[in-house]
């Protein structure tokens, strides 16, 4: 499995993929950092803030179109749509309107659809 991130930045409202990790507590700059892929080709360096920026896990599954599905993308599943979220040690999906969260089998999102993100998308689960 491929470890990927992206990572949202709340201000900018922009997802970006991440390049690179970097943890420096207290040294130079005195915060943690990611290295975002700027899209034309080089990389840019943010500070990061639990409040500005959010780093999101791929879950090293595709739906059926072949898409990488990470956390916190809203997927449409033989059985209705949600979130893709991780709870109780396992991979699951919570919906809009629904007080529970259904656990989510590697073959279900096989069969499913990325159809967006909810930091992008959020009238998706409206």
């Amino acid at each position: 499995m491929e470890l990927l991130f992206r990572a949202w930045d709340e201000e900018r409202k922009e997802m970006f993929e991440v390049g690179q990790i970097s943890i420096h507590k207290g040294v130079a700059f005195g915060d943690n950092t990611i290295w975002v892929n700027d899209p034309h080709g080089g990389m840019i360096w943010c500070p990061y803030t639990r409040r500005s920026r959010i780093i999101i896990q791929s879950i090293g599954l595709e739906d059926k179109e072949g898409t990488k599905v990470f956390l916190d993308d809203i997927i449409e599943t033989p059985l209705g749509m949600g979130v893709v979220v991780w709870f109780d040690d396992k991979l699951g999906i919570f919906s809009p309107g629904s007080e529970a969260t259904d656990e989510l089998s590697a073959q279900e999102i096989a069969e499913s659809v990325v159809i967006g993100n909810k930091h992008q998308n959020p009238e998706l689960l409206k």
